[in-house]
C-alpha cells in the first residue's frame, strides 16, 4: 500500500514520462563517447531529455526564463539585482542521482528516502509549471480584489473578498456555482478573512468597520465577536488615527480572509467596515467577532479597523491585528482572551505556526515581524524573536510543509526567507520589484502548500536593477532553500499587475487577484479537459427547455 508522498511520485513520473519526447536514434559519435562516461552519467545519459529542453514555442510565450551569471553579493543574499535562473540549473544535480522509480522501489523495501523523494516531486512540479496556462478568469466585483482564500476541503473552491466589502465563493471547476455576499460599497476593505476549522460553511471576518465577525455565505451575521466600540479609551492601544476617506457612513471592503478548519462552511473575514466576523455558507446569521468603536467624525464611522486574521484548529483560537498595531486574541466561540498593543503601527498580517501550535507571527508597517509564545505574552516587547526589516512588512507567512522556514513581503523590492536555525538573519534576501502603491492591492508573496517554492507577482520597476523596457508583469516562482527564480508565468489575456497569488491544498491549481479580475492557473492538459466539461455543461444547459 503506497503512502500519499509515494502516490504523488507515481504521478508525477508518469507525468513527466508522457511529456518526454519520442527518442531519437542514436549518434554513432555520441555512443563511443558514453563508453568513457562513469556508471551515474551513463544512466543520466540515457534517460530522456526533460520537457523543459524541448522547443515549445506555447510554452515559451507563457514561460520566461533565462540564466544569469552569479552576481557577487552580501551574505544571506541570493544575488544582486534582478536574478533569473533557468529550472535546469535546479535540476542538474538531481538529474544524474537515480530516477524517482528508484525512491518508489527503496520505498517499498522500507527505506527512509522522504528527504530525496520530495526533491524529485519538487522536480517534477517546477517541470510541469513550464505547462500552466490561465484556466478562466472572472470579474464579479466593481472594486479591486483585495483577500482570497482556497476552502480547506473543496480543492477547486475559494473566497474572495473586495475593496467595496463583497465576497464571493466560487468554485472554479463548475460552469455556474457561485455564492456572492454583497458588501457596502466604498469607504473600507475586508483586510481578512478564515474559514472557521469547525464548520467550513462559516467565514470570519475583520473590518475596516472595526469588527470581527462570524458570517454565512447569505450575508447574515452569525456574532459579532470583538468590537472597538468597547475598547476602553484608557487603553494603552486606543491611539486611533482619524482618516478622511471621502465617504460618508461606513465602509466594508475585505483585507483578509481564512476559512474555518472545524467547520468547512463557515469563513473568518476581517473587513473595511471595521469588523471581524464569522459568514456562515448555509444561511445562519453572520457572527460578528469584533466590532471598532464609531468614531463620531463627519465623513466615515470609524478610525480603526482589522486588518488581518487567522484561526488555530490545535489551540481552539482566532487571532485578529488592527491599523494601530493592537492584536485581539480570541477562542473560536468569540470570547476575548487578551487584547495587546503588540506593534507600533498598523499590523498587516497575523499567523499561526501550523506545525508549531503554540507559535505565531505578526507583521506591521512599522518595519518589524514579531514572532511570539502564545503561552507567554505580556507587552509588546515580550516577543520571541524581532525580525527588523528596512520597509514596512505586508505579510509574513510560516511554511506549511515543516513551519521551520518564515517568508516576509516588505513593500518596495525584497522578500526574506528565515530559517529556525537562526533567525537572527535572513536565510535568504531575493531582490523583487513589487512596490507599494495607493490604490494596488498590496504585493504578498505565499508558499506552496507541499513545497518549498514561492509565489508572488511582479510590479516592474524602473529603478530596479536589471529594469528592461516593457518587462513583463508575471507572476514569479523562487526556489525556498536557495533564493534562485525557477520560471515565470505570464498569459497576454492578464497583463495588469497580480497582487495576490495562492495555490489549493493541494497544489496543483494557482489563483491569482489581479485589480478586479479573479484568475484561475492550471496545466494545459488539465485546463482543456476542465474546459470541454464547462462547455458540456453549456451545451446541455441551452438545450434544457
Amino acid at each position: 500500500v503506497y503512502d500519499s508522498l509515494t502516490f504523488h511520485a507515481i504521478v508525477c513520473f508518469q507525468w513527466s514520462d508522457r511529456m518526454a519526447p519520442v527518442n531519437q536514434p542514436k549518434d554513432k559519435k555520441r555512443e563511443r563517447a558514453c563508453q568513457h562516461w562513469p556508471e551515474e552519467a551513463k544512466s543520466a545519459g540515457k534517460r530522456k531529455r526533460d520537457y523543459g529542453e524541448r522547443g515549445n514555442e506555447k510554452q515559451e510565450k507563457k514561460l520566461f526564463v533565462r540564466k544569469t551569471s552569479k552576481p557577487s553579493g552580501k551574505i544571506g543574499c541570493s544575488g544582486g539585482g534582478f536574478v533569473m535562473k533557468n529550472k535546469r540549473v535546479l535540476s542538474s544535480q538531481l538529474e544524474r542521482r537515480c530516477s524517482i522509480v528508484h525512491y518508489v522501489y527503496q520505498k517499498m523495501l522500507g527505506g527512509s528516502m522522504q528527504a530525496q523523494l520530495r526533491q524529485r516531486l519538487e522536480l517534477a512540479f517546477v517541470r510541469s509549471l513550464s505547462s500552466y496556462c490561465l484556466f478562466r478568469r472572472a470579474s464579479p466585483f466593481d472594486r479591486r480584489v483585495t483577500c482570497l482564500e482556497w476552502h480547506p476541503t473543496h480543492p477547486s473552491t475559494l473566497a474572495v473578498g473586495s475593496k467595496g466589502g463583497d465576497i464571493i465563493l466560487w468554485d472554479c471547476e463548475v460552469l455556474a456555482k457561485t455564492c456572492f455576499i454583497k458588501g457596502m460599497g466604498a469607504g473600507g476593505a475586508i483586510t481578512a478573512m478564515k474559514f472557521n476549522p469547525f464548520n467550513p460553511s462559516q467565514l470570519y471576518t475583520a473590518s475596516v468597520a472595526g469588527t470581527t465577525t462570524l458570517q454565512d455565505f447569505n450575508g447574515h451575521t452569525v456574532r459579532v465577536f470583538t468590537s472597538t466600540e468597547d475598547w476602553d479609551p484608557n487603553f494603552e492601544g486606543s491611539e486611533y488615527v482619524c482618516l478622511d476617506l471621502k465617504q460618508k457612513g461606513p465602509g466594508d471592503s475585505l483585507g483578509d480572509i481564512k476559512f474555518s478548519p472545524y467547520e468547512a462552511e463557515k469563513l473568518y473575514v476581517a473587513s473595511g467596515d471595521g469588523t471581524l466576523s464569522l459568514q456562515d455558507l448555509e444561511g445562519r446569521a453572520v457572527q460578528v467577532i469584533s466590532r471598532a468603536l464609531d468614531c463620531g467624525h463627519e465623513h466615515h464611522n470609524v478610525c480603526c479597523w482589522y486588518c488581518s486574521v487567522d484561526v488555530s484548529a490545535s489551540c481552539r483560537a482566532v487571532v485578529t491585528g488592527d491599523n494601530v498595531g493592537n492584536v485581539v486574541l480570541l477562542s473560536t466561540s468569540g470570547e476575548e482572551v487578551w487584547k495587546l498593543k503588540l506593534h507600533k503601527k498598523k499590523v498587516t498580517h497575523v499567523e499561526f505556526n501550523s506545525r508549531c501550535e503554540w507559535m505565531f507571527a505578526t507583521a506591521s508597517v512599522d518595519q518589524t515581524v514579531k514572532i511570539w509564545d502564545l503561552r507567554n505574552i505580556k507587552n509588546k516587547t515580550n516577543f520571541l524573536h524581532l525580525l527588523p526589516h528596512e520597509k514596512p512588512v505586508n505579510a509574513a507567512y510560516f511554511s506549511p510543509t515543516h513551519g521551520a522556514k518564515l517568508l516576509s513581503t516588505d513593500q518596495h523590492n525584497e522578500i526574506r526567507v528565515y530559517s529556525s536555525s537562526d533567525w537572527t538573519k535572513p536565510q535568504h534576501l531575493i531582490p523583487h520589484p513589487h512596490r507599494q502603491f495607493q490604490h494596488l492591492t498590496p504585493i504578498k508573496a505565499t508558499w506552496h502548500p507541499r513545497y518549498d517554492l514561492i509565489v508572488v507577482g511582479r510590479y516592474p520597476d524602473p529603478k530596479f536593477p536589471g529594469y528592461t523596457l516593457n518587462e513583463l508583469r508575471t507572476v514569479d516562482v523562487f526556489d525556498g532553500n536557495t533564493g534562485e527564480m525557477v520560471c515565470q508565468l505570464y498569459d497576454p489575456n492578464a497583463s495588469g499587475i497580480i497582487s495576490l497569488n495562492k495555490f489549493n491544498p493541494m497544489g496543483d491549481t494557482l489563483a491569482s487577484g489581479m485589480g478586479f479580475n479573479i484568475l484561475i492557473w492550471n496545466q494545459e492538459e488539465m485546463a482543456a479537459k476542465k474546459h470541454e466539461h464547462l462547455l458540456k455543461a453549456m451545451t446541455n444547459e441551452e438545450l434544457e427547455p
